[in-house]
Order: structure tokens, then sequence, then C-alpha cells
């Protein structure tokens, strides 16, 4: 941008004090006005973050090296019933399925080490006590950008369920030619 300051007497000349003031007063103003311009950008990329971590339907976690979530997106609550803002310095394990903690352990283990872990897949406790599998996919990386190690967790209950079905079908079919035999 351009500053312009005139002076309606044609006989005064600029001093160099007057000269190094506006300087100043007009380097001044170029930063207040970029300042500006950052904070409107920053807000602008915060909106549209916040706005895709809200329709990413996978849950999103940050978890410390503690285990404790320092952050859960907005599916946490759509698929587990928990508000978001509940599940801030929460343990993880609290939510992991008593017969998974210890898979869980192992792998959040892992990933503290450096070692990037395997996929897993344990379930997780809905608010109302039901359990829902889950494919849990981290990185070895603790990000103190993010505040921690991203997880993601991926519905795989229909899956299960199906798997299920097949095996009982599979044993239901077994007996019946054990029995035809």
């Amino acid at each position: 941008g351009v500053v312009v300051l005139a002076n309606c007497d044609p006989e005064h000349t600029w001093s160099d004090n007057e000269i190094a003031t506006l300087q100043q007063v007009a380097d001044t103003l170029a930063n207040l006005l970029a300042r500006q311009r950052d904070a409107e950008a920053l807000r602008a990329s915060e909106t549209r973050l916040g706005a895709m971590l809200a329709s990413v339907n996978d849950l999103l976690l940050v978890i410390d090296r503690d285990g404790w979530i320092r952050y859960a997106n907005r599916s946490v609550e759509t698929v587990l019933g928990y508000p978001p803002e509940t599940m801030i310095d929460q343990h993880f394990l609290g939510l992991v399925h008593v017969d998974d903690r210890e898979l869980a352990i192992t792998a959040f283990a892992a990933q503290v080490s450096g070692v990037n872990p395997p996929p897993v897949e344990l379930r997780v406790m809905r608010v109302d006590g039901v359990p829902v599998w889950f494919d849990v996919d981290s990185s070895d990386i603790e990000d103190p950008v993010v505040g921690g190690y991203m997880i993601s967790l991926r519905d795989v209950s229909a899956r299960h369920e199906v798997e299920e079905v097949a095996s009982r079908w599979i044993e239901f079919e077994r007996v019946v030619l054990a029995l035809s035999q």
C-alpha cells in the first residue's frame, strides 16, 4: 500500500526527522495491516480445518505419550455417544473393551517406542455399554503440532457381524453334515 501525506504550504521543506517519523508511521501501519491479514487467514484456515474434521466419519483422537486423550472429533459423539469435550483428559484405556486392553496397551507401547504398530482391531465401548469394533490406525510419530499421536478409528462392526453370521452358518452346515452321515 501507499501512504500519502500532503502539505498545503508550498514553502515547507520536509526535514530528515519529519521524513523518518512519517516512515515509522507508514511502517507501523503496514505491520498492523499485515498482522490483520495474517489473523484473518489463520481464522479462515482454522474454520476450514474444523469443517473438514467435522465431516470425517472416522473417530479421530490425539493421545499423548501417557495415554491421555487431548483431542476428539465430533464423530466420537455420533458413533459412541460421548460429547468430545468429555473425552479430553480421559485415559484411552477407559474406552477399550476389557478383553482388548492388553492388545491396546501393546500396540500403544510400540507406537510410543517409535515402532509403527501393525493394524489393530479392537472393541471400544459406547456410552450405553455396547461394544463397537474398530480398525485402529496410527503413526509412530508424536506430533508436537497436534499435541501427541494421531489415532484414527474406523467402525468395522458390520464386517464383524457378517463374519460371525458366516461362521455360524459354516458351523451349522458342519453339524448337519455330521448328522446326515
